[in-house]
Formats: C-alpha cells, sequence, structure tokens
C-alpha cells in the first residue's frame, strides 16, 4: 500500500498509469512492476508492507548498555 502525503504525481503499476495527490492510496499487488513519478516539486509517500516472520524489533538489553 503506498498512501501519498503531500504533493503530486504518477504511479504506474503493470503498465497502468494513475495520478495520485495527498490523500490518495493505491493498494499494489505483491511483485507488481511499478514506478513513480513526482509531477511537483515534491512527493512525499508512505509505503505499508505486509509483516514477515523475522522482521521484528526486539529489545536487546546488551546493546543499549554498550550504546550507553
Amino acid at each position: 500500500v503506498w498512501c501519498f502525503i503531500e504533493g503530486s504525481g504518477e504511479v504506474v503499476v503493470d503498465g497502468k498509469q494513475w495520478d495520485v495527490c495527498a490523500g490518495h492510496s493505491l493498494v499494489i499487488p505483491k511483485g507488481a512492476q511499478r514506478s513513480v513519478r513526482a509531477t511537483s516539486a515534491r512527493l512525499c509517500y508512505l509505503s505499508v508492507h505486509k509483516r514477515r516472520a523475522g522482521i521484528a524489533l526486539q529489545n536487546n538489553l546488551a546493546l543499549q548498555n554498550k550504546l550507553s
């Protein structure tokens, strides 16, 4: 999922073009070919992915002590 926060642009997903701007969201299938191009001075978006096993933050006390 891409959530557009600021600006405007064009997104191409598997050959189909979408005009996007702040407030728009797109669901992009896994493995789809995609590209994004800003049509304004600035384009900001958030990319949200499904959580997968092995991608987790852990509280590592030893690392915290080392950084202190």
